[in-house]
């Protein structure tokens, strides 16, 4: 989590990992990133080089401060380290990790309020009567979290 190191460890087969931040900012990006993957740790087989194992990370589930980020995997960023040059797009958008390299969201404090206000200003509302309700619950989540009316 931003400058810091809270978890490091080799990921066999399915896992579940957590830890707790002892000091959060206003910005932050989570990094969750692959180490040392050569281009041995990928088998292919057959004319076609079908891969038929690969070493990776896949983000099957994701909660900071208990909320479900699912939604919000896709915005975060990983620039892959290839084993070749020009293998593959410089920037990728994924749930999975499949080259070395980290992983990055980008979230701000309190996340629940952000991520709200990051879903809700993305929405095209034409109902004046739906637009009425996402006031009134952006304005709820202000006074819950910051206390302004």
């Amino acid at each position: 989590m931003n400058d810091k190191e809270y978890l490091r460890q080799t990921i066999e087969e399915k896992s579940t990992l957590e830890f707790s931040v002892d000091l959060i900012k206003k910005r932050n990006f989570l990094f969750i990133e692959m180490l040392d993957k050569t281009s041995k740790d990928t088998v292919v087989q057959g004319h076609n080089a079908q891969i038929v194992k690969d070493m990776r990370i896949k983000i099957e589930k994701l909660f900071i401060d208990e909320i479900d980020m699912r939604n919000h995997i896709f915005k975060a960023k990983q620039r892959p380290i290839y084993h070749t040059f020009n293998q593959g797009p410089k920037v990728v958008n994924s749930d999975h990790i499949f080259f070395s390299g980290k992983w990055k969201l980008y979230f701000e404090n309190p996340p629940r309020l952000f991520f709200a206000n990051k879903t809700y200003s993305k929405a095209l509302v034409s109902n004046p009567k739906k637009q009425e309700q996402v006031i009134h619950y952006k304005k709820k989540l202000d006074e819950y979290f910051f206390g302004k009316k």
